[in-house]
């Protein structure tokens, strides 16, 4: 929670909903459907959460689909934001240290995205923990 929000990822496909802390109402949602990769995922019915990052001024929503995909939104409006990747999404299966399949190389996320400085004056980096499928 954060500001009087609730964010959280929800159903199988990691759709993240922020919802008024005190009522309960749903404030927006947001979702990605993947088509296929998301139906061939290797964890498709797991999911640690998201991370949310702030620097006083703005406030993001980071999380990793099924798919492999890291989206950030504005923890306001749940847009994607634009300048992170391509349209708010970075695909982290082309970004990997090796080739592989987009819909069924098997690689995945279950937990949390991190995001870290490693200090005052350096950017954020956001840490996926990656995990391989044996």
């Amino acid at each position: 929670m954060a500001g009087g929000v609730v964010y959280s990822t929800v159903g199988t496909r990691r759709d993240v909903v922020a919802l008024d802390a005190a009522t309960g109402e749903l404030l927006w949602m947001h979702r990605v459907d993947e088509g296929p990769r998301g139906a061939a995922a290797p964890r498709r019915l797991s999911g640690r959460g998201l991370a949310f990052w702030t620097d006083g001024t703005d406030a993001r929503i980071l999380y990793v689909t099924p798919g492999y995909q890291m989206v950030a939104l504005d923890a306001k409006t749940g847009t994607p934001i634009a300048s992170f990747g391509t349209n708010g999404m970075v695909d982290l299966k082309l970004d990997d240290d090796q080739r592989m399949d987009l819909v069924n190389g098997e690689i995945g996320l279950h937990s949390a995205p991190i995001v870290a400085a490693t200090s005052s004056s350096s950017a954020p980096r956001i840490c996926p923990a990656v995990f391989q499928s044996a």
